[in-house]
């Protein structure tokens, strides 16, 4: 993409507490993955923008959606951080 002169930015979305738990071991096992996939983009010069727990299980529809209201609440979060890249 960026041989193509698009800018690339990954988002790592907020997650529950029942989605860490789902894991074989936890948080741990996502906090293992998290940092791996953090590293290799910093190797990489993408920035890894990281909302994993921004959000309290309350907002959450189910272990993977939000509600609308907190969706707006991340959209806005989201372009915020791209803003302060100068994106």
């Amino acid at each position: 993409l960026r041989h193509d002169g698009i800018k690339v930015a990954v988002v790592l979305m907020p997650v529950t507490t029942g989605y860490l738990s789902a894991h074989p071991h936890g948080t741990a096992d996502f906090n293992r993955w998290k940092r791996t996939v953090t590293k290799v983009l910093a190797g990489r010069s993408v920035p890894t923008l990281d909302f994993t727990r921004t959000m309290p299980d309350s907002k959450f529809r189910d272990q993977e959606h939000l509600f609308l209201p907190a969706a707006k609440v991340f959209s806005r979060r989201v372009a915020d951080q791209l803003q302060e890249l100068g994106w």
